[in-house]
Parts: C-alpha cells; sequence; structure tokens
C-alpha cells in the first residue's frame, strides 16, 4: 500500500514538472548537442588537453582516455561511445546523415538509440569498417561483438554481416565468424550500464537547460532533487507512463519530448535481454 501511495505522489510530482516546463517554455525549442563528451574517471584528453567536466566537442577532434580511466562521448544525443582505457578515437565527420569516428587505438561500446533520428553511422578502426543502422557492438583491434541488431563489417578487404549474439575477429592471420562466449555477453553487460548511466546523465542536462524554470518548480512545489531522480527511476523500470504526461501538457515542447524519449530508450534497455 506504501508502495502504491509513494507512485501517485512521485507520479504527481513528474506530471507537475513537465507541464510547468510546458507552460514556461512552449515558445523555446531545445536545440540538439552535436557532440559532447562525459569523464568518468581518470585523465581525459581533447586534442591533447586534459578536460575534467562535461564538454562540447567538434568535427576533427581527438579524444583520449589514459589508463584506469572512462569517458563516454555522444554524438547528437543518440549515440553512445563509451571509451575503455588506453583507448583513442577521433570525429572524422559529424554529418547527421553519416556520422564516421575513427577508433585509433583501444576499446570501445557503441550504442545507436533510435533517438532524434540517427540511426546510422560509420566506424573505422585499423583494416576495419564497421557500418552500423540501429544496434550495439563492441570494437577492439581486429574484432567486432555485435549484441544487437546488424552491422555491415569490412576487415581486410573482407565482408561480414554480423549479427546479434555474434563475432567477427582475426586469429593469427585468419578470420573467424562465431558465437560471443559467456565471457563477452558478461562483459558487454557491464558495457551496456554505462550506456545507461550515460543517457540518464543526457536525461539530466536536459533538464538543467532550463535552470530557471526548474529551481522555480523545486522552490513553488517543494519539490527536491530526489523526488524527480526517484520518479524517474520508477519511469525506468516502467512504473510510471510517460505517454500521460504529453497528453496531460497543455503545447508541445522539444525538451519534454527529449526527456520522454531518452527514458523510453533506458526502459527498453533495462528490459532487454543478452
Amino acid at each position: 500500500m506504501k508502495r502504491k501511495t509513494k507512485i501517485i505522489i512521485v507520479s504527481v510530482v513528474l506530471v507537475l514538472l513537465l507541464i510547468l516546463i510546458f507552460a514556461y517554455f512552449a515558445l523555446v525549442s531545445s536545440k540538439t548537442v552535436i557532440a559532447q563528451l562525459d569523464v568518468e574517471s581518470g585523465t581525459v584528453l581533447v586534442n591533447g588537453k586534459q578536460v575534467t567536466e562535461t564538454t562540447h566537442l567538434s568535427q576533427e577532434d581527438i579524444i583520449e582516455t589514459g589508463a584506469n580511466s572512462l569517458a563516454t562521448v555522444i554524438l547528437y544525443e543518440s549515440i553512445v561511445i563509451n571509451l575503455e582505457p588506453n583507448t583513442k578515437i577521433s570525429l572524422d565527420d559529424l554529418t547527421k546523415e553519416n556520422p564516421v569516428v575513427s577508433q585509433v587505438a583501444g576499446n570501445a561500446f557503441y550504442q545507436v538509440t533510435n533517438l532524434f533520428g540517427i540511426n546510422s553511422y560509420t566506424v573505422k578502426s585499423g583494416n576495419s569498417v564497421a557500418s552500423v543502422r540501429g544496434t550495439e557492438f563492441f570494437i577492439e583491434e581486429d574484432k567486432i561483438s555485435v549484441t544487437e541488431g546488424e552491422v555491415a563489417y569490412e576487415l581486410d578487404g573482407k565482408s561480414f554481416s554480423v549479427k546479434g549474439g555474434r563475432a567477427v575477429e582475426k586469429i593469427n592471420g585468419e578470420i573467424i565468424e562465431r558465437e560471443l562466449t559467456p565471457e563477452e555477453i558478461k562483459r558487454i553487460k557491464l558495457l551496456r550500464e554505462r550506456a545507461i548511466k550515460g543517457l540518464r546523465d543526457l536525461r539530466q542536462k536536459e533538464l538543467e537547460k532550463h535552470p530557471v524554470v526548474l529551481r522555480t518548480v523545486k522552490r513553488q512545489y517543494s519539490i527536491s532533487s530526489a523526488d524527480i531522480e526517484d520518479a524517474f527511476d520508477m519511469a525506468d523500470k516502467g512504473e510510471l507512463d510517460l505517454e500521460d504526461f504529453r497528453d496531460k501538457a497543455p503545447v508541445n515542447l522539444d525538451s519534454v519530448d527529449k526527456i520522454i524519449a531518452i527514458t523510453k530508450e533506458i526502459r527498453q534497455l533495462n528490459q532487454e535481454e543478452l
């Protein structure tokens, strides 16, 4: 009973927050950030200079992580790239229709969401090229592990169509395709958790694009940051119906649509099994 009452209360809090964002910013659109970097831990460089906080990126920027360092790059608020330690990537082309990333060294996990119109992009790594449409995969040197969807992958001039649950790698000069091992699946599950965290951070940044209204709503209705986090946590688990919020709002606003879309993507990732 207490649990049900709490869900109702937090649901009302979230409805109030989103509706008031609508009311205050009915004529304001939410500008999509083309590329941004979030430093998770350790030493992270952009074009050779250390950064310690969220940083906007540009085409041809080079991002590097040091030993025991982690970072996340997000393109068009749709493609989440989790960089492992000692990894280096360059943003070769940030054209919205098909961004191109070069993975110069190290390992990275790529999560393509269905958000905001970006469904395809290209990743170059050594002698390999991955052309992607709506999927998630992990790239190491001469190896790709696909967990969802399908990736057109080329290695040493040979072409493969790698489906979810499969890997292609080069071992002792021979290229083979096989199923993912239990160890690889376990590792990718941990990487997916990082991707989900990246989406949650992205959602928080969307809220913070409107700091004045956020402070006003919290003060006027005695809503705390913990209340908002609790509401989104339940939405991520499928305990709140986000579509109801859009129906109750008097006008349309990009920010609310983005928040709902990001939350739905998080919920889907939470529910998917590897």
